[in-house]
């Protein structure tokens, strides 16, 4: 009085209900199976989206549904440090968690990758080395009162610094700081 067969799913891309009817001689019966899709990733997000060694990053990770998900994260750049997973509560669609950033030794960018149910989002994150002073001259080197030298202040990078200046010489006077432009990386001041 029964038989027994399967009923195969194909791959479920949103939430539905399946209902599926048996006839034989003028009557019937039906059965309803729901048919749920997989929580998948939506997006992947992180701000700030550049840092210096030592920086932090809030990155925000958003799936397709609620009901609850343990996401499996990575980076690909050493000095960027993430968990290896974070959870998506059941009554949520979104979660966050902290990349930091180690020392840098060279600018580089790193990308986060978030992995679950087969799907994959990406966020990347410009790693940048501090800028600092590399170097400073000045020239003439040696002043009789009055004189004046003009000095050059180098930086270690592009991108634009403000860099403080000082002497321990109270005959001496300097500007208190000087700007080097974004696209230099040395910038002049007299001394006098």
């Amino acid at each position: 009085t029964t038989a027994t067969f399967a009923a195969t799913a194909g791959t479920i891309t949103s939430d539905q209900t399946a209902t599926i009817t048996a006839a034989l001689n003028g009557s019937s019966q039906t059965a309803t199976i729901s048919l749920v899709a997989p929580v998948v990733l939506s997006s992947l997000a992180c701000a700030p989206a550049s840092l210096g060694s030592g920086g932090s990053s809030t990155c925000t990770v958003t799936v397709s549904k609620t009901g609850g998900a343990t996401v499996n994260l990575s980076s690909n750049a050493a000095p960027l440090t993430v968990p290896t997973s974070v959870t998506v509560v059941a009554g949520s669609t979104t979660a966050t968690f902290t990349a930091t950033a180690g020392t840098i030794a060279s600018d580089q960018t790193a990308t986060i990758t978030a992995a679950l149910n087969g799907s994959t989002a990406t966020a990347t994150i410009t790693l940048a080395t501090a800028t600092v002073v590399s170097g400073l001259t000045c020239n003439p080197t040696s002043l009789g009162s009055g004189g004046s030298s003009t000095c050059t202040v180098t930086v270690s990078k592009m991108g634009g610094a403000t860099v403080t200046l000082s002497d321990n010489a109270a005959a001496l006077t300097e500007p208190t700081s000087v700007t080097v432009g974004v696209g230099s990386t040395t910038a002049t001041f007299a001394a006098t």
